[in-house]
C-alpha cells in the first residue's frame, strides 16, 4: 500500500485533474449554447431568403404576365376596331345602294 504522502499528492492532483475537467464541461456548455443560438439565426435567414426569393422571383415574371394581358387587350381591341370598320362599310354600302 502507498504511503499517506503519496496518496495525498495523487488525491491533489485528482482534484486539480477533475476541477479543470469540470471547467471544460462548462465552456463546452457555453459552446453549446452558442452554436444553438447561432443555428436559430442560420435558420431565420434561410426562412428570410426563401421568402424574398419568391418575392423575386414574383417580381420578374410580373412583366410577362402583365405584357401578355396587354397582348390580349391590344387584340381584343384591333379586332374590334377592325369588326366596326367591316361593319361601317357594309352599313354604308346598304344605304347607299351599291
Amino acid at each position: 500500500m502507498s504511503e499517506p504522502c503519496t496518496q495525498a499528492k495523487i488525491i491533489e492532483q485528482l482534484d486539480a485533474k477533475v476541477g479543470r475537467v469540470i471547467e471544460l464541461l462548462e465552456e463546452v456548455a457555453v459552446q453549446r449554447t452558442e452554436i444553438k443560438h447561432l443555428m436559430r439565426g442560420q435558420q431565420e435567414h434561410r426562412e428570410w431568403l426563401v421568402e424574398h426569393g419568391q418575392r423575386i422571383r414574383g417580381l420578374e415574371a410580373a412583366p410577362g404576365r402583365v405584357a401578355g394581358k396587354a397582348l390580349v387587350v391590344i387584340c381584343t381591341m384591333s379586332g374590334t376596331v377592325v369588326g366596326s370598320i367591316v361593319s361601317s362599310i357594309v352599313v354604308w354600302s346598304i344605304t347607299n345602294g351599291h
